[in-house]
């Protein structure tokens, strides 16, 4: 699919879920990871729960940003340490 169709849907997908009651982060969050089809349980987004608002509700880092960035490290996040790692 190219990256402006893409876009659009992942963009329409995340205003549908902040006007079901989504907030923010969970919209965005859910917007990427669902409309990829990553593979994710649906659980997943209770992740992106207190990201809301501004971080638990406190204004500061905005929560569609950081839904965004969940979604990002969900998408291209490593899966594992580095070899050799030390745990």
């Amino acid at each position: 699919m190219p990256n402006q169709q893409l876009i659009k849907r992942v963009r329409n997908r995340a205003y549908s879920n902040f006007s079901r009651g989504y907030n923010c982060s969970e919209s965005v969050f859910e917007a990427v990871v669902g409309g990829m089809d990553l593979g994710l349980p649906p659980d997943a987004l209770r992740l992106a729960s207190g990201f809301g608002g501004g971080v638990g509700l406190y204004g500061d880092t905005c929560g569609a940003i950081c839904g965004a960035v969940l979604a990002v490290g969900a998408v291209y996040g490593r899966r594992s340490l580095p070899e050799g790692a030390k745990h």
